[in-house]
Order: structure tokens, then C-alpha cells, then sequence
């Protein structure tokens, strides 16, 4: 529907446009001004925020959304790879995590659900040393 991303893909756009009217408005039709999703697909769906105030720096808190499947998330930064990637199962999801190395990480689930990785419990709010990890959540 418009105004929407999905009504310029819908009609055409190949990139985000210069109005939410899209290909049909006969404007310009490559423009950043709408680009801010990106920052939504990796610290909304991903959950990835680089918190320079706390010692830890990345904190990951994804937003665990019931319309999808599975999120994949991955950023080169200057300290390494950082992955969140998760995957719905039934009703539980695997949520895999990617820290480099001489980072620790916070990380953040709703408080309602139950969290263990390589077997032993986490809750919301752990820290994560670096390394690769496998988070098995369940709601509670």
C-alpha cells in the first residue's frame, strides 16, 4: 500500500526513489533520503549496536518479529566480523551470534523466554565473551 517501501518495488523501483509515490511521480528515481531502513534491518531485526559509553561496546538486542522466518545479519567492522542471525523453529528460535575477538557483548531477549547456550542458562542482560555462539530460546 502507499506510501510504502513495498509500493516502489511494486512499481519497479529498482532503488529507493525521491518521493514515497515512487517510479509513477517521475522523479528521481535513485535518492538516500529513504535510506534509513538499512539502520532498521541491523539494529531493529538484528539487533547489532556498537555502545561506545559501555566497556563492553556491542550490545545485541534483535527484535524477534512474528511475520518472519528468519533474520540473517552480518556487519565487517573494524574489530571483526559481528553476526546476529536467527531462525524461527515452531515456536522456539536459534539465534546465532558472532563476536570478535577482544569484544564482549551484552545481550538482550524479552524476559519472558528462557535462553541456553552450550549448555548452560543465560538470561537477558549476559555478557558474551568473543567467539561464535548458538542461543537456543523458548518462550517460558
Amino acid at each position: 500500500s502507499h506510501p510504502s517501501y513495498g509500493f516502489q518495488i511494486g512499481h519497479g523501483a529498482t532503488s529507493l526513489t525521491e518521493n514515497w509515490d515512487g517510479p509513477v511521480s517521475g522523479n528521481s528515481q535513485n535518492h538516500f533520503m529513504l535510506g534509513h531502513i538499512l539502520e532498521w534491518f541491523y539494529t531493529g531485526l538484528g539487533g547489532i549496536e556498537l555502545d561506545f559509553s559501555r566497556s563492553e561496546v556491542l550490545v545485541i538486542e534483535p527484535h524477534f518479529e512474528t511475520a518472519l522466518d528468519h533474520v540473517t545479519c552480518a556487519w565487517r567492522s573494524p574489530a571483526g566480523r559481528i553476526e546476529s542471525s536467527w531462525v524461527r523453529r515452531g515456536a522456539d528460535i536459534v539465534w546465532t551470534l558472532e563476536i570478535p575477538c577482544g569484544l564482549k557483548a551484552l545481550i538482550r531477549f524479552p524476559k519472558t523466554w528462557s535462553a541456553k547456550a552450550d549448555g548452560r542458562v543465560l538470561i537477558s542482560g549476559t555478557h558474551l565473551e568473543s567467539g561464535r555462539w548458538t542461543v537456543n530460546l523458548s518462550q517460558a
